[in-house]
C-alpha cells in the first residue's frame, strides 16, 4: 500500500517540477534585468554627482573669467575627467581621460550647448552695460569693451531697471544682475544590454526625436560613436567675480 501511494504521487511531483522550471525560465530574465537596472542606476547617480561638482567648478571659472563660454566649457570637461580615469591616477590615465573628455566636449558642442548661461541674459547685460578698457583670456590686448561692471557691488545703488526676461518685464538691480547661473549636461553611455535600448526609447520617444534638447544631442553622439546614451543635466549658481563681457555669443 505504501509503495502504491508513492507511485501515485510521482506524476504529480513531476508536474510540479515542470511548472517550477517554466516559472524559472520566466523569472530569470526579469531577475537579471532588475539586477542590472540597480547597477546602472548606481552608475547614473555617480555620473550625476560628478556632473554637479564639475558644474560648480565650471560656474566658478566662468565667474572669475568674465562669463566667457569657452573657459567655462573647458572647466566642465576637466571636472568630468574622474569618470574616465579607470581607477588609476597615473600620468597615462590622466592623459587618456583628458583626451576622452575633450573629444566628448567637441561632440557635444557640435550638436548642442553643453554649457548654457542662464543668467545674466543678453537683455540684462544691455540694461547695465558700460565701456571699460581691459584684456580678457584669449585676447590679452587692452582695449575698450562693453562690460557689465562687477566691482564695488556692496556700495553701488540698488535702484532697479526694467528688463524683459522670457517675455516678462522684471525689475533688476546691478547686484542681482551679477548672479551667474549655468545649466550643463553630459552624456552617459548605458552599459546594460537590452535595458539600454529600453531606457533610450523611453526618454527619446518612439521616433527618437521626442526627447529633450539634451537627449537629442546624446542620441546624435550615440549615432556617431555607437551605443545608447542618456543625457544627465545639472545647474550651478554663483556670484560673478569679474566684469561680464559680451564675447562669442556667450549671453542669450
Amino acid at each position: 500500500m505504501r509503495m502504491d501511494a508513492t507511485l501515485m504521487r510521482l506524476p504529480s511531483m513531476a508536474r510540479i517540477r515542470g511548472a517550477t522550471t517554466v516559472e524559472l525560465l520566466y523569472m530569470l530574465p526579469v531577475f537579471f534585468i532588475l539586477t542590472f537596472a540597480i547597477i546602472e542606476t548606481a552608475f547614473v547617480f555617480r555620473m550625476r554627482s560628478t556632473l554637479n561638482v564639475a558644474s560648480f567648478q565650471a560656474a566658478r571659472t566662468g565667474a572669475m573669467q568674465h562669463a566667457l563660454l569657452a573657459q567655462t566649457e573647458n572647466k566642465l570637461a576637466r571636472g568630468m575627467m574622474p569618470l574616465y580615469m579607470k581607477g588609476s591616477t597615473s600620468p597615462a590615465a590622466y592623459a587618456e581621460a583628458l583626451i576622452t573628455t575633450n573629444a566628448m566636449l567637441a561632440l557635444l558642442k557640435s550638436t548642442a550647448e553643453p554649457v548654457r548661461i542662464i543668467s545674466p541674459t543678453r537683455t540684462t547685460f544691455e540694461a547695465f552695460r558700460e565701456t571699460r578698457r581691459l584684456a580678457i583670456p584669449g585676447d590679452g590686448v587692452m582695449r575698450n569693451r562693453q562690460v557689465m561692471a562687477n566691482d564695488n557691488l556692496r556700495w553701488r545703488p540698488t535702484t532697479t531697471r526694467s528688463v524683459v526676461i522670457d517675455g516678462r518685464t522684471l525689475p533688476i538691480n546691478i547686484q542681482d544682475a551679477n548672479i551667474f547661473k549655468i545649466s550643463t549636461f553630459w552624456c552617459y553611455q548605458l552599459k546594460t544590454p537590452l535595458l539600454d535600448r529600453l531606457v533610450n526609447r523611453v526618454v527619446s520617444g518612439v521616433s527618437g526625436l521626442g526627447g529633450s534638447r539634451e537627449q537629442r544631442a546624446c542620441n546624435a553622439v550615440g549615432q556617431m560613436r555607437g551605443g545608447y546614451y542618456l543625457a544627465v543635466t545639472s545647474q550651478a549658481t554663483v556670484r560673478m567675480q569679474s566684469d561680464v563681457v559680451l564675447h562669442d555669443n556667450n549671453l542669450r
